[in-house]
């Protein structure tokens, strides 16, 4: 059964200009199924399971160890599941990990492919003018790209401070004639009073605060190490 990702990412390829036997071969499907998908007009729905797990009552510990430290091994988390009253086999805990494990993958990579006005990302550059005259100088580069578009803008930046960004920012918007419904950042010292780390949500600075609620929108910080997050 194939999910949301999937028909993101064929829906993506095909308005490229890909056709399905090209998008079947760059996504490891069959031509018939990046068919299927294309016409389907919302993400299939996974189907509900039917039969239970010895280990159910246990996967919602395994999600929270797996949320804290994503590289935790399976036979670390069925030691701890022992001490908890796990009597299941271990292959069963190494299945359900290595499933979690791609579940995790997949939600961070599933921001490469978000559905028309759900997601922006933001972000600052610093590269190197060269000059006719033969001088160099440092300039700051804002970036803004819509999500689903890849619509783009850049600018220059008259420094790498929050009034700027805000500034910058709310010119994009009025160009594309509103607001996304996240933006995404990196751990940005002009947004961030505290850094998202693993363990912490991090913290917008309270002016950020004010903007997420005047412009009715979601300001959301990346993990540290989650280049899938973002990219495009």
């Amino acid at each position: 059964m194939y999910g949301e990702m999937e028909w993101l990412k064929v829906k993506s390829l095909a308005r490229q200009g890909y056709g399905f036997k090209p998008i079947g071969r760059k996504l490891g499907l069959d031509w018939r199924t990046v068919k299927k998908l294309f016409y389907l007009p919302v993400p299939p729905q996974p189907r509900p399971r039917e039969r239970a797990s010895i280990l159910d009552n246990f996967k919602p510990i395994i999600d929270g160890w797996l949320g804290l430290n994503p590289q935790m091994m399976a036979v670390d988390i069925e030691r701890k599941l022992r001490s908890l009253g796990y009597e299941g086999s271990y292959s069963t805990v190494k299945r359900y990990v290595h499933f979690r494990k791609e579940e995790i993958f997949r939600e961070a990579t599933v921001r490469f492919e978000t559905l028309p006005g759900q997601q922006a990302q933001v972000d600052f550059a610093v590269a190197r003018a060269h000059y006719v005259d033969g001088s160099e100088d440092k300039v700051v580069i804002y970036f803004f790209l819509l999500g689903f578009s890849r619509w783009k803008e850049a600018d220059i930046s008259e420094n790498q401070r929050r009034k700027a960004l805000m500034y910058l920012m709310e010119q994009t918007f009025w160009k594309i004639g509103g607001v996304a419904k996240e933006v995404l950042f990196d751990n940005l010292a002009p947004v961030a009073a505290r850094a998202r780390t693993l363990r912490s949500e991090g913290e917008l600075a309270e002016e950020w605060k004010r903007f997420e609620a005047y412009y009715g929108l979601r300001l959301v910080f990346l993990w540290p190490i989650g280049p899938r997050q973002k990219a495009k």
